[in-house]
């Protein structure tokens, strides 16, 4: 290769480059250092390294950062030897980093802001999770009380909850990006923590709450606490339409779907007063005016089935009795469910 094309090759790199003499004063400089520097070659000859970068060490090997007029550079510095050994001077590598830094520092706040959404997210249900328990008991506690005052007191407790849960909604719609943390949950765990470990839950010696847990522990891939959110609402949604004498029925099952993989069905029934068409038709087309149904956010009821590959149903009995059920897959293989054994506390 002959000097003009090792000058030609010099020219067109894209990092800068600049070689300077044993003293620091620049000898010669590629096009690419002449425009980050903003002067012209036959003025950069000459002129010494601390001029051109400040305070810098031209001995030190190490890449040095230099901030020039809201620019960010980072230099490179390598010894030049003669034959014998002897130093012949300096060959300096000028890189502009300044897009770059900005590039890095964007990715670490979006990180950095990602944590923090996620953070909140999980705050958020964790704390919407006890609110559901205190809405639902609550609505328990309405049924016995007959004082206006004290009832008073309650529906402000309930009222206080369901703002509440608004708020929480109102930061979950702003981060429904993230996408919610997903484990291994059993489903006869989720049912029990929301009736605090319950089969039956009566008044006045009358029951009208009762589980029957299938055989099998459901164990599902899902998120614990968007399905104490569903279970939870479809209580209330019952609750709230009985009367005294009322009675509402949970029952898990495991079945297969229409693609014969295993699945479990939770169904909730009751026998609420009324036209069973007429609350299965305002479940799932609730009208502006019907807090009992609108307070469950149907919408969201969707979404939270969706992201677990579940499917929700309704059907009411000749006898008038309403169901909904939900269907989840399972993962793996279900257990025995102790609960089940003959002798158990439970039963």
């Amino acid at each position: 290769m002959n000097h003009e094309d090792f000058a030609a090759i010099f020219d067109r790199l894209a990092a800068g480059i600049m070689i300077t003499d044993t003293t620091g004063a620049v000898t010669s400089a590629n096009n690419a250092a002449c425009y980050l520097l903003g002067r012209r070659e036959e003025t950069l000859r000459g002129m010494r390294v601390e001029q051109l970068f400040g305070d810098i060490n031209i001995r030190d090997k190490e890449k040095q950062r230099v901030n020039k007029q809201g620019r960010e550079w980072e230099i490179v510095p390598a010894a030049v030897s003669a034959p014998d050994g002897h130093s012949k001077g300096f060959v300096w590598l000028i890189y502009d980093i300044t897009e770059t830094l900005q590039l890095e520092k964007t990715a670490r706040h979006k990180e950095k802001n990602a944590a923090m959404l996620e953070m909140a997210a999980q705050l958020a249900h964790e704390v919407r999770n006890p609110l559901g328990s205190i809405e639902l008991f609550s609505s328990l506690l309405m049924r016995n009380i007959q004082e206006e005052k004290q009832r008073l007191w309650i529906e402000q407790i309930r009222t206080a909850v369901k703002n509440i849960d608004q708020k929480i909604e109102e930061l979950l719609q702003y981060v429904k990006t993230v996408e919610p943390l997903m484990d291994i949950i059993n489903i006869h765990e989720v049912l029990r923590e929301i009736l605090l470990y319950s089969d039956r839950i009566s008044d006045q010696g009358y029951i009208f709450l009762s589980v029957d847990y299938g055989p099998l522990d459901p164990i599902i891939r899902g998120n614990a606490v968007m399905i104490r959110r569903i279970f939870t609402g479809l209580l209330l949604n019952a609750l709230q339409s009985l009367t005294k004498e009322g009675h509402i029925r949970i029952a898990t099952a495991i079945e297969k779907t229409g693609k014969g993989e295993p699945a479990v069905k939770i169904r909730f029934s009751d026998d609420r007063p009324g036209n069973p068409r007429e609350h299965i038709q305002r479940f799932f087309n609730p009208g502006e005016d019907d807090d009992r149904v609108t307070q469950l956010n149907f919408a969201v009821f969707q979404d939270i089935i969706a992201i677990h590959k579940g499917a929700l149903s309704a059907e009411s009995a000749p006898d008038g009795t309403i169901s909904f059920s939900i269907v989840f897959p399972l993962i793996g293989s279900s257990t025995i469910n102790p609960f089940t054994i003959e002798g158990d506390m439970s039963k």
